[in-house]
Protein backbone atom coordinates (compact mmCIF):
# COMPACT_ATOMS: atom_id res chain seq x y z
CA UNK A 1 0.00 0.00 0.00
CA UNK A 2 1.04 3.66 -0.92
CA UNK A 3 1.97 6.18 1.94
CA UNK A 4 0.61 8.49 2.78
CA UNK A 5 1.63 12.02 3.72
CA UNK A 6 0.96 13.62 7.14
CA UNK A 7 -1.44 15.83 5.18
CA UNK A 8 -2.86 13.39 3.29
CA UNK A 9 -3.76 11.26 6.98
CA UNK A 10 -5.15 14.45 8.20
CA UNK A 11 -7.75 15.34 5.34
CA UNK A 12 -8.84 11.87 5.49
CA UNK A 13 -9.47 12.18 9.08
CA UNK A 14 -10.86 15.31 8.64
CA UNK A 15 -13.19 13.84 5.77
CA UNK A 16 -14.15 10.84 8.30
CA UNK A 17 -14.93 13.64 11.61
CA UNK A 18 -16.74 15.74 8.52
CA UNK A 19 -18.78 12.45 7.53
CA UNK A 20 -19.49 11.69 11.59
CA UNK A 21 -20.84 15.10 11.93
CA UNK A 22 -23.47 14.55 8.71
CA UNK A 23 -24.71 11.63 10.39
CA UNK A 24 -24.81 12.27 14.10
CA UNK A 25 -25.25 15.94 14.26
CA UNK A 26 -23.38 18.53 16.55
CA UNK A 27 -24.32 16.80 19.54
CA UNK A 28 -23.15 19.75 21.36
CA UNK A 29 -25.51 22.25 20.12
CA UNK A 30 -28.10 20.05 19.67
CA UNK A 31 -28.29 19.23 23.32
CA UNK A 32 -27.56 22.99 24.63
CA UNK A 33 -29.79 24.18 22.05
CA UNK A 34 -28.10 27.37 21.66
CA UNK A 35 -26.61 29.21 18.50
CA UNK A 36 -23.06 29.23 17.88
CA UNK A 37 -23.60 31.14 15.00
CA UNK A 38 -21.25 34.06 16.21
CA UNK A 39 -18.19 31.36 17.60
CA UNK A 40 -18.94 29.17 14.63
CA UNK A 41 -17.91 30.15 11.05
CA UNK A 42 -17.28 33.95 11.69
CA UNK A 43 -13.47 33.77 10.52
CA UNK A 44 -12.58 36.75 8.79
CA UNK A 45 -10.14 33.69 6.58
CA UNK A 46 -11.61 33.45 2.84
CA UNK A 47 -9.97 30.02 2.66
CA UNK A 48 -11.98 27.02 2.58
CA UNK A 49 -10.87 23.80 4.76
CA UNK A 50 -11.11 20.12 3.68
CA UNK A 51 -13.42 19.27 6.61
CA UNK A 52 -16.27 22.80 5.13
CA UNK A 53 -16.26 21.04 1.59
CA UNK A 54 -19.31 18.59 2.22
CA UNK A 55 -17.76 15.29 1.43
CA UNK A 56 -18.97 12.69 -1.43
CA UNK A 57 -21.51 10.46 -0.47
CA UNK A 58 -20.41 6.78 0.28
CA UNK A 59 -21.45 4.36 -2.63
CA UNK A 60 -23.84 1.70 -0.97
CA UNK A 61 -22.32 -1.54 -0.98
CA UNK A 62 -21.66 -3.86 -3.88
CA UNK A 63 -23.92 -7.19 -3.53
CA UNK A 64 -23.05 -10.12 -5.84
CA UNK A 65 -24.69 -12.65 -7.17
CA UNK A 66 -23.34 -15.19 -5.41
CA UNK A 67 -24.39 -13.89 -2.15
CA UNK A 68 -21.09 -12.60 -1.06
CA UNK A 69 -20.75 -8.55 -0.38
CA UNK A 70 -18.34 -5.96 -0.39
CA UNK A 71 -17.61 -1.71 0.63
CA UNK A 72 -16.22 -0.12 -2.96
CA UNK A 73 -15.28 3.19 -2.19
CA UNK A 74 -13.48 6.30 -3.82
CA UNK A 75 -13.18 10.05 -2.92
CA UNK A 76 -10.86 12.60 -1.33
CA UNK A 77 -11.34 10.41 1.57
CA UNK A 78 -10.37 7.29 0.65
CA UNK A 79 -7.26 5.31 -0.51
CA UNK A 80 -7.39 5.51 -3.89
CA UNK A 81 -6.24 7.18 -6.70
CA UNK A 82 -6.27 10.17 -7.85
CA UNK A 83 -7.80 11.05 -4.46
CA UNK A 84 -10.88 13.74 -5.72
CA UNK A 85 -14.59 13.84 -5.36
CA UNK A 86 -15.26 13.12 -9.13
CA UNK A 87 -12.68 10.13 -10.74
CA UNK A 88 -12.77 8.16 -12.77
CA UNK A 89 -10.19 6.50 -10.33
CA UNK A 90 -7.56 3.42 -11.40
CA UNK A 91 -7.22 2.43 -7.41
CA UNK A 92 -10.02 2.34 -4.71
CA UNK A 93 -10.81 1.22 -1.24
CA UNK A 94 -12.16 -2.12 -1.35
CA UNK A 95 -13.42 -2.90 2.69
CA UNK A 96 -15.23 -5.62 5.00
CA UNK A 97 -16.03 -8.56 2.43
CA UNK A 98 -18.79 -10.84 3.99
CA UNK A 99 -17.96 -13.90 4.68
CA UNK A 100 -18.77 -16.23 1.66
CA UNK A 101 -17.11 -13.36 -0.73
CA UNK A 102 -14.28 -14.52 -2.84
CA UNK A 103 -11.07 -12.38 -2.42
CA UNK A 104 -8.41 -12.62 -4.64
CA UNK A 105 -4.95 -13.40 -3.78
CA UNK A 106 -3.69 -10.52 -5.37
CA UNK A 107 -5.83 -8.38 -2.83
CA UNK A 108 -3.79 -9.22 0.02
CA UNK A 109 -1.04 -7.35 -0.60
CA UNK A 110 -2.86 -3.88 -0.12
CA UNK A 111 -4.23 -4.86 3.40
CA UNK A 112 -4.22 -1.78 5.35
CA UNK A 113 -3.21 -3.51 8.91
CA UNK A 114 -1.31 -6.60 9.77
CA UNK A 115 -1.58 -10.06 8.19
CA UNK A 116 -0.01 -11.27 10.93
CA UNK A 117 -1.89 -10.25 13.79
CA UNK A 118 -3.51 -13.07 16.26
CA UNK A 119 -7.12 -11.37 15.49
CA UNK A 120 -6.57 -10.96 11.58
CA UNK A 121 -9.56 -11.56 9.26
CA UNK A 122 -9.79 -10.97 5.17
CA UNK A 123 -13.46 -10.23 6.20
CA UNK A 124 -12.93 -7.48 8.48
CA UNK A 125 -10.11 -5.63 6.87
CA UNK A 126 -9.69 -2.86 4.48
CA UNK A 127 -7.25 -2.71 1.36
CA UNK A 128 -6.21 0.55 0.03
CA UNK A 129 -5.27 1.58 -3.40
CA UNK A 130 -6.72 -1.39 -4.71
CA UNK A 131 -6.30 -1.31 -8.80
CA UNK A 132 -9.51 -1.68 -10.90
CA UNK A 133 -8.08 -4.74 -12.14
CA UNK A 134 -7.82 -6.58 -9.71
CA UNK A 135 -11.67 -5.35 -8.59
CA UNK A 136 -12.70 -6.53 -12.17
CA UNK A 137 -11.14 -10.06 -11.01
CA UNK A 138 -13.36 -10.05 -7.63
CA UNK A 139 -16.44 -9.04 -9.31
CA UNK A 140 -15.77 -12.08 -12.02
CA UNK A 141 -15.20 -14.34 -9.00
CA UNK A 142 -18.03 -13.40 -7.79
CA UNK A 143 -20.64 -13.85 -10.06
CA UNK A 144 -20.95 -10.81 -11.37
CA UNK A 145 -22.86 -7.66 -9.31
CA UNK A 146 -26.23 -8.39 -8.56
CA UNK A 147 -26.75 -4.97 -6.89
CA UNK A 148 -24.82 -1.61 -6.31
CA UNK A 149 -22.31 0.52 -8.55
CA UNK A 150 -19.19 0.85 -8.91
CA UNK A 151 -17.44 4.36 -8.76
CA UNK A 152 -16.27 5.39 -12.04
CA UNK A 153 -13.03 3.73 -13.39
CA UNK A 154 -10.04 3.40 -15.52
CA UNK A 155 -7.81 0.83 -15.79
CA UNK A 156 -4.45 1.72 -16.00
CA UNK A 157 -1.63 -0.33 -18.02
CA UNK A 158 1.49 -0.66 -15.54
CA UNK A 159 4.54 1.05 -16.49
CA UNK A 160 7.31 -0.56 -17.11
CA UNK A 161 10.92 0.63 -16.96
CA UNK A 162 13.89 0.03 -18.93
CA UNK A 163 17.13 0.09 -18.22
Amino acid sequence: MKKQTLEEQVSRIKGMMNLSEQTFGDVDNNMAGSDNSETMGSSDDSETSDSEIPSKPMNPRIHFNNGGSVSIQASRTHYCEPRNDEGPYSEMEVGFPTEGTVIPDEIMRHLDGNIDAEDFSPYKSVYGYVPVSIIKMMVASNGGIKTGELPPMVEVEPTTTTN
